[in-house]
């Protein structure tokens, strides 16, 4: 079942513990506006916002996560030519990670990597990252979520998915969609984008 809280199920005991905190703060008089300022912040990082799939089309591939298009290109994953769309997720964007389209999950593949908070692109290439290996309407798309600050990412055991669907949650990092190369683009590098918000549409081939 979707999660429809305002706080994702990911940071309950996140913010638990700062809310604990806090109280023991006020208690004692000690440090309130800084135990505040953190559950707060726990609350903002872990927010769950409502979206809805800005399309409903078959062949319609939406965003992921919210973020900036950081770069589109031709890259190679398993030894196929795909065109790869990198979303820079930040601590400031909500980490809920959505569902791209109505999708069949055909593999879940992890890197264990390190856990550098870096602009580099490069860089992050060497952190940690996961992969769901998907089929949409008969093509292959790969959603691969490089790890930044955070130092896991939450992914639920689920084989399908609606489009729009909460399949996880990251604290910050990078997504990256590689799409079929005859997929019709609808953004361009420098792009803010909301997950569900509309990437492109698969070819008709």
């Amino acid at each position: 079942m979707d999660n429809l809280k305002v706080i994702s199920k990911y940071g309950y005991s996140k913010v638990a513990i700062f809310a604990g905190l806090f109280i023991l703060s006020l208690l004692f008089g000690v440090c309130e506006y800084f135990f505040g300022f953190l559950l707060l912040l726990s609350i903002f990082v872990y927010r769950n916002p409502e979206r809805l799939p800005a399309i409903d089309d078959e062949n319609a591939v939406l965003s992921p996560v919210d973020g900036k298009i950081e770069y589109i290109k031709k890259s190679i994953y398993n030894s196929k030519e795909y065109t790869e769309i990198m979303i820079k997720n930040s601590l400031f964007d909500s980490g809920v990670l959505r569902s791209v389209a109505n999708l069949k999950i055909k593999e879940i593949r992890a890197k264990n990597g390190l856990n550098l908070l870096s602009n580099d692109v490069n860089k992050n290439l060497i952190n940690s990252r996961m992969a769901l290996v998907c089929d949409i309407s008969g093509k292959e798309v790969i959603v691969r979520v490089n790890l930044g600050f955070g130092r896991k990412v939450h992914f639920e055991n689920i084989k399908e998915l609606k489009a729009g669907r909460r399949f996880g949650f990251i604290v910050s990092g990078r997504v990256s969609l590689f799409l079929p190369t005859d997929t019709r683009l609808n953004v361009s590098v420098g792009n803010s984008i909301k997950a569900t918000e509309l990437i492109g549409f698969l070819g008709d081939k």
